[in-house]
Formats: structure tokens, sequence, C-alpha cells
């Protein structure tokens, strides 16, 4: 597992690129994301909650996208802490978060073949 982290306190946007590190670990890692979406936190709990049913799961939007995040986290036994943050408040990496998000709505999408993912949701064949 690759991880990356960083500094940011010190660094002037304009004049300093951040002091950054890199590693990679073999061991259960925990993972903290910031985001300010409070929808993204809440699919999050519900997909990983064992006791939901297949059509409730089939219910969420990018549903196949989620199956196979919470695939990685299990096979990785990924320890993943979700935090929110308040939007458009000036945080530095909040804002290039969303800029970049913003340019990727150009770009194509990626696909995600769910009969590739282990475990995954099938519908019979025919049915879509």
């Amino acid at each position: 597992m690759g991880f990356a982290w960083v500094e940011s306190s010190n660094v002037n946007a304009t004049t300093q690129d951040p002091i950054a590190f890199q590693g990679a670990i073999a061991f259960n890692p925990s993972i903290d994301i910031y985001t300010d979406s409070q929808n993204v936190i809440d699919i999050f709990h519900k997909i990983s909650n064992k006791l939901i049913s297949i059509r409730r799961f089939l219910k969420i939007s990018n549903y196949s996208a989620w199956k196979l995040i919470n695939h990685v986290i299990v096979t990785k036994n990924l320890n993943v802490k979700f935090h929110k943050v308040k939007s458009h408040s000036g945080d530095t990496f909040n804002d290039l978060s969303d800029d970049l998000a913003n340019m990727a709505r150009s770009l194509p999408p990626l696909e995600i073949n769910p009969t590739r993912v282990c475990d995954s949701l099938r519908l019979p064949h025919g049915i879509q």
C-alpha cells in the first residue's frame, strides 16, 4: 500500500512548493479522508453496514463504484475515517480539491466493470 503526506502549515501557495513525503507500508493502515460532502460520508456509512440489504444497496447512486471502494477497503484491511470540513471556507487544500474535481468533469468517465469485483452484485443476464 502506498501513502503520502503534504506538510501545509508553513506554505505560501504562490511562491513555495509544499514539503511532501511518500512511501509504502505492508501493515494495517488507517486512512483519514477530509471532505465537504456530508452525502459522501453518509453513503460510506451505509455501504460499510454489513446488514444493508441488496435491494437497499442497489438504490444507492453509483452503487458499483461504492462496491469497488468497499471491496478495496475490506481486502486491504483499511481503517477509514471521514472528517467533515466546511465548504468554501478558504481551506487551501479543500479549494484545490474542488478545483480539480470541477476540471475532471471534462475528462472521460472511468469505467467500472462490476463483474471483475469479487463478490460483486450481478443482475441476471439481459436485465439492466
